[in-house]
């Protein structure tokens, strides 16, 4: 009796829908709904902050960011890359700058455009 109400209820469970897949995506890079726990990604952004250390092998900066409220950041120092378009011959340690960050394929931001401040 008691295996015949376990089954009974797995069948039951299966045949309702499920409020997560009623009100979400599926995009093919993940879900995202109003369920989910998965945060989705901010294409592009902006922000501030001042260079510490440029590597131009690897087409690295090291800086400060100031808060980025749109990517929940936090100040930081990090090493961030650059596309690119990024002129990196013209910065020096000590700069201040703005720059913009975009989302690359491999789910990493990049710089994409900097200037001093």
């Amino acid at each position: 009796m008691w295996i015949r109400f376990v089954l009974l209820l797995l069948l039951l469970g299966m045949a309702l829908p499920s409020p997560v897949w009623a009100d979400g995506v599926m995009d093919g890079k993940g879900f995202y709904g109003r369920y989910s726990l998965t945060k989705p990604t901010v294409e592009e952004s902006r922000g501030t902050g001042v260079i510490h250390r440029i590597n131009l092998r690897t087409r690295t900066v090291n800086l400060t960011l100031e808060p980025i409220a749109n990517l929940a950041w936090p100040r930081k120092t990090r090493d961030m890359k650059t596309t690119r378009r990024v002129g990196l011959v013209k910065f020096r340690p000590g700069d201040r700058v703005r720059f913009s960050l975009k989302m690359g394929r491999d789910g990493h931001y990049r710089i994409f455009k900097m200037a001093k401040r």
